[in-house]
């Protein structure tokens, strides 16, 4: 069977070459892509009325930050200008991105996970952790982890 990739999304340059290699992948294996950006919204956004719009009409916070992540999401896939030969589908969905992207690999919908490493060493990767290296240890399918490009 051709593979399914996720290819969790942030946004980054990083997140771009990742995207450039899974296209590559897939093109090459005959399989496709699932595309996957998370947000969190802060507790307070979700029952949050606010107006929106010149009409003055009353919108919850929540549901304009998901049609931001959705017109960013948008963009970002546009900006990749992937093959429009090549199988892909995105999602956005609400919660803690390295709890997301396991249970995405828990389903048995996909072959293999290809995400960006932001590259944060020493004391950055102390504080801030590395969400690949977390994946990488708890997901039951292959990982490819790309690093960002470092400049000469």
């Amino acid at each position: 069977m051709p593979p399914e990739i996720l290819v969790p999304l942030d946004y980054s340059d990083t997140s771009l070459n990742a995207l450039y290699f899974a296209a590559s992948l897939a093109e090459k294996l005959g399989g496709s892509l699932t595309l996957l950006h998370f947000w969190e919204a802060p507790p307070v956004a979700r029952h949050a009325i606010v107006a929106a719009g010149s009409t003055g009409a009353q919108r919850g916070l929540a549901e304009l930050v998901i049609e931001r992540a959705e017109k960013e999401l948008s963009s970002f896939i546009e900006r990749a200008q992937l093959p429009p030969s090549l199988p892909v589908r995105h999602e956005l969905r609400e919660g803690i991105a390295l709890k997301e992207i396991v249970a995405a690999s828990e389903t048995g919908q996909y072959s293999l996970i290809v995400l960006g490493t932001h590259g944060h060493t020493g004391l950055g990767h102390l504080m801030l952790g590395s969400i690949a290296e977390r994946v990488v240890r708890l997901s039951p399918i292959p990982v490819i982890s790309v690093p960002q490009h470092k400049s000469s």
